[in-house]
């Protein structure tokens, strides 16, 4: 296939040029289309474009919740120019989700609105949910659930959209997404669709296979145990948990487990 055969309906010749001689990535929708044309995945191109970016090393770092190590990681590597889109987008969650982790609550919302404001055209899609997911959060802290509320609106329109079909390098994302749903939920009181954004993170771990974020889960799990008044339910849950946790040291999970004791 040539590169305008390839390029035809598209985009034009001197885009896939670009993608294969400089590694410039074009427009999401575009890099979508040549994956179903070439019977490929966005995965399988990312990977082999980005194989040796340190972005994708410091993304695997913040699926295992080594925070730290991303901020420092961070300070290393420039931020992409304007070109790299994606990758610019990319640099900017990994600021804002290590960020607000940490702690850096004005840093991580700098980095939100960063992504936020990204012209619609250059928008990845995830990026983008995730983005409106960490500003979300940021809103809860400052006891604003109404604002909360108009990103996670935005979230859940963009989830709709793309809905999670298989396993890939965005099911951690997913899950992060779903997770923070349900715990939204529970605090303005609507435990029904709580459970419904909790079930849908369930059956992501379930078809991966996976036990990333589980106990974080089931602490969610607990809490819809204690509105729905199943005290004895959330007691095994929570038991459940803190022997989890023993094997599994997630940072976030001894957050929720020091938050519940206090």
């Amino acid at each position: 296939m040539t590169q305008a055969e390839l390029a035809d309906g598209l985009t034009c010749q001197a885009t896939i040029s670009n993608l294969e001689i400089n590694g410039v990535l074009p427009n999401f929708d575009i890099l979508e289309g040549l994956t179903r044309r070439l019977s490929l995945t966005v995965v399988d191109i990312l990977t082999t474009r980005l194989v040796t970016n340190p972005l994708i090393l410091l993304q695997h770092q913040l699926d295992d919740e080594c925070y730290g190590k991303v901020q420092t990681g961070l300070k290393k590597i420039s931020r992409p120019s304007q070109d790299n889109f994606f990758e610019r987008q990319q640099y900017d969650y990994l600021c804002a989700s290590s960020s607000f982790h940490d702690g850096l609550i004005e840093d991580a919302n700098f980095h939100c609105d960063q992504m936020i404001n990204v012209p619609e055209k250059q928008r990845v899609w995830f990026h983008y949910a995730l983005a409106n997911t960490i500003k979300a959060e940021i809103w809860q802290q400052k006891d604003d659930l109404f604002k909360a509320g108009v990103c996670f609106d935005s979230v859940i329109d963009i989830i709709k959209k793309h809905p999670y079909t298989e396993p890939s390098f965005s099911m951690t994302s997913y899950i992060r997404i779903y997770q923070a749903l349900a715990e939204h939920f529970l605090l303005v009181g609507n435990v029904d669709e709580a459970i419904c954004h909790l079930n849908k993170a369930f059956g992501i771990l379930k078809q991966k296979n996976s036990i990333w974020h589980f106990g974080e889960l089931m602490m969610i799990q607990a809490q819809v145990y204690y509105e729905n008044k199943m005290y004895g339910a959330q007691e095994k849950m929570i038991s459940a948990v803190q022997e989890l946790y023993k094997i599994l040291k997630s940072p976030q999970l001894a957050r929720m487990l020091d938050k519940l004791e206090a």
